[in-house]
């Protein structure tokens, strides 16, 4: 019986001005709904999904509010948190981009390149997005 799943992000699904990603919401929902663990895995360049000064609220597109509810990539992380999965962001991914875990969401741990192996060999199944 699957118990924890891995879902590891390797970069955002859009290069443009979406206001969510659909991938990490369907993580989200599974992670609410199933009572499966789900743990995160953020590594290139969607480290930036834990950057916590994200806000979708106010974006507009011609005077048009974009989102109701605020679906950042952050605010959903930490859903996920809150259903009991972890997160974790490769610390030399964050380093490259010119971040520090200061500016990331509180619930994120950092682990080494290192440490990735034995973060998949933990759980019980991995995807990758």
């Amino acid at each position: 019986m699957i118990e924890k799943v891995l879902a590891i992000f390797e970069k955002p699904i859009y290069l443009s001005f979406e206001p969510n990603d659909p991938h990490l919401l369907h993580v989200a929902f599974g992670s609410v709904s199933s009572g499966v663990k789900v743990n995160v895995l953020l590594r290139g360049s969607a480290v930036n999904y834990a950057v916590k000064e994200q806000h979708l609220t106010d974006a507009k597109l011609l005077g048009q509010p974009l989102a109701e509810v605020d679906t950042s990539p952050a605010k959903v992380l930490e859903l996920i948190t809150k259903s009991g999965g972890e997160l974790s962001v490769v610390k030399e991914d964050l380093a490259k981009r010119g971040l520090s875990q200061t500016e990331l969401i509180p619930q994120a741990k950092l682990i080494s390149e290192s440490q990735v192996a034995d973060l998949v060999a933990a759980n019980d199944a991995t995807f990758v997005w």
